[in-house]
């Protein structure tokens, strides 16, 4: 779902990285499925790329 989300964000990781402060490996790995990010990290990645946090952690049953 992440990457979902930044690829219909248009960013690159990159971009995302100094969008959300965290690093292009963190952010790679979360994207790749081999991290599996805090419910805060997820947070700021979807407002980073433009989506509704609440929304998403309604859709994914996150606590």
């Amino acid at each position: 779902m992440l990457s979902n989300l930044r690829r219909a964000s248009g960013y690159s990781l990159r971009a995302l990285s100094r969008r959300t402060s965290l690093s292009p490996s963190f952010l790679t790995r979360a994207m790749n499925g081999e991290r599996f990010p805090s419910w805060e990290a997820t947070a700021v990645l979807a407002r980073a790329c433009g989506a509704d946090s609440e929304v998403l952690r309604a859709r994914t049953g996150s606590c």
